[in-house]
This record gives structure tokens, C-alpha cells and sequence, in this order.
């Protein structure tokens, strides 16, 4: 099987320059009048963008208001080049486009494999463009997450799960854009990040899981970015699921410990130790949290344990006044 599909009409049906595309998109996208209905599918015309880009963005403004109960996104198109009789599936694991990789659907793939009018058909895709406008159309990658990332010092992502079967089945997404983006936070930009992982009973709290996750972190993002494993409790739609036991976050954290992470921490708990910072050197707490009081705090305004004289990764000044539990009210409206 082929890995990536490249594109086949960039610069002649759209632009191949990505900050020209995701402009041109944007612009579309604001033009297009407002939409109250509630699509079950959409029909989309497939030429070049100066001639079809304002009927396709009419289409997909009404997807807006719906945009969190997608959960699957199946894409049908003619084929002008290359004769097939049924389906053609392209045979790759993504699409390039000038705004970044798109991930096929692996699970739904395999689901369609088995049907007798599917096949698995390269040629029919290569040259083919009926598909490749929609997905350049449809998805923005690479340049939103620059001028994104690019105005912040820190950000802390949710990474879900490990596996894209959770992403799929409960978010409606990919794991691999997620981690996409993280490799790009920590080798392209200064952002500081930290990870938290929801750990749901059944669902993503496998040792295994938890341990692969440890160690793609270790090899791709490095020991110092902090984890945090917090606890899931029963609300909204997932009420059939019991609360995340707390020997579960200790549990991780000691195997992500042992991965080699530095910084793992637990919450949504009542934990001192898995709450608070330990020098990766001495192994002495450094600042011990409890719930949301400061308990001890041994690190210089120069970032360094007051133990040993050991760095910490992060970003540290002068310790005043812990903030402690104390609430502070946000007015919303004009008094």
C-alpha cells in the first residue's frame, strides 16, 4: 500500500502556496450566506476554486452548528480519468495537501474492503480531482496552527487516549493530528507545554496504553514535559461509566515514571505526592501542593532546586503570595 497520495491540481485547481489557500478559504468562508439547515450529506461541485469556491463554501458554512456531532466524514466523487466499475478506494494511509496530511479513515476502509462493488484502486486516484478540492477545502492544518501558537508561551493539550480508535469512536477525530501538532510545539516553536490525559474506566486506562503513551512522549517531546492523568467521573452523555479510582492515576503515573517522564502529576483527586514536584535529580519535593494550597515551595527565582542546584524545566520567578482556593468573580455583562 501506497503511504501518501500527493497532490494532483495544486496550483492549477487551488493554490498551492498554503497561506494563499487558507486565506482564500477564509474569505470564501465569510462570504457565504448564513445557513439554518441541518445537512445529512452535502452535494458539492469539484472544479477549480475561482469557479466552484463560493457554491462549495455556501455548502459547507451549513456544517458549522454541527461541527461537534460529526463523527465520520465519508467523501464520494466521480472519477474523469481513469474507468472503474463500483468504488475505488485510493489505497493510502493519507492525502498531501498543502495544508498538511489528512488521514484516511482506516477503520471505515476496512469496513467497505469485504463489499463486492470495492476495490482498492490507486490508479483511479493518482491524477483524480473530484475528491482533492474537498479535502483542501475542508481542512486546515498547518498555517492556523502557526499564527495560532505563534501569539502563546504555553499551552496544555489533551491528549486523550493512544489509540485512534478512541479518537474515532468518541471524539469524531484523528490521534494522529494531535500528535501532529505536539511534535510541532515542541521542535518548531518555544510554546511551553504540558499534556493531560482523562483516564476513563474501560476506555483508555490500559497499562499498555498508558505505557506507550510514556514512551512516545519520552522519544518525541522529551523527560521534562509535564503529564497530568486526572479523573473521569460520570456527567452528561457518559453517565453509564464509574469514576476513575485513584489507584488507576497512581498507577499511571508510576508507569509513566518509569518511562522515563520527570514531571507526572495526578488530578481531579485529593493526592499531595502525585500533586506535587519532585527534583528529577535529588528526588526532594520541591513544591508540595495540596488541592489548590502551596504547601512547601524549595525552587529559586533562578528555576533551580534549592536542594541540589539542579535546573527545572519550566518557566520560574520570585515566590509571593500562594493564591491558594480563593474565587474571584467575573463579571460577563455591562453593570
Amino acid at each position: 500500500m501506497h503511504t501518501v497520495r500527493p497532490p494532483a491540481v495544486a496550483g492549477m485547481f487551488y493554490p498551492a502556496d498554503p497561506k494563499q489557500l487558507a486565506h482564500d478559504i477564509g474569505q470564501f468562508l465569510l462570504a457565504a450566506p448564513i445557513c439554518n439547515l441541518l445537512p445529512k450529506a452535502l452535494i458539492v461541485p469539484h472544479a477549480g476554486y475561482v469557479y466552484s469556491g463560493t457554491v462549495a463554501a455556501a455548502a459547507y458554512i451549513c456544517l458549522k452548528p454541527i461541527t461537534t456531532r460529526i463523527r465520520r466524514v465519508v467523501l464520494l466523487g466521480p472519477t474523469h480519468r481513469v474507468a472503474v466499475r463500483g468504488l475505488a478506494l485510493p489505497g493510502v494511509n493519507s492525502f498531501e495537501t498543502p495544508l498538511g496530511q489528512i488521514e484516511i479513515d482506516k477503520l471505515g476502509v476496512n469496513a467497505l474492503t469485504h463489499l463486492p462493488q470495492v476495490i482498492t484502486h490507486p490508479e483511479t486516484h493518482a491524477l483524480e480531482h473530484s475528491l482533492e478540492v474537498q479535502l483542501t477545502a475542508g481542512y486546515i492544518h498547518e498555517a492556523p496552527r502557526r499564527d495560532f501558537f505563534s501569539k502563546m508561551d504555553a499551552a496544555n493539550v489533551d491528549l486523550k487516549a493512544f489509540t485512534d480508535e478512541f479518537y474515532v469512536k468518541q471524539t469524531g477525530s484523528h490521534l494522529q493530528p494531535v500528535l501532529d501538532t505536539l511534535k510541532y510545539l515542541r521542535q518548531e516553536t518555544e510554546v511551553w507545554i504540558e499534556l493531560t490525559t482523562l483516564l476513563i474506566p474501560g476506555l483508555n486506562d490500559s497499562e499498555h496504553e498508558i505505557a506507550e503513551m510514556s514512551e512516545w512522549i519520552v522519544k518525541e517531546l522529551g523527560q521534562d514535559v509535564p503529564l497530568h492523568f486526572t479523573a473521569f467521573h460520570p456527567d452528561y452523555k457518559m453517565t453509564g461509566i464509574p469514576a476513575t479510582p485513584p489507584a488507576t492515576l497512581t498507577r499511571a503515573r508510576a508507569i509513566a515514571q518509569a518511562a522515563g517522564l520527570n514531571y507526572v502529576y495526578t488530578g481531579n483527586v485529593h493526592d499531595t505526592t502525585g500533586g506535587s514536584t519532585f527534583c528529577s535529580v535529588c528526588k526532594q519535593p520541591l513544591i508540595v501542593r495540596d488541592w489548590y494550597e502551596i504547601r512547601q515551595y524549595a525552587v529559586t527565582e533562578q528555576g533551580a532546586c534549592s536542594h541540589c542546584g539542579a535546573k527545572l524545566a519550566g518557566a520560574f520567578g520570585k515566590f509571593e503570595t500562594p493564591f491558594g482556593g480563593q474565587r474571584i468573580s467575573v463579571n460577563l455583562g455591562n453593570s
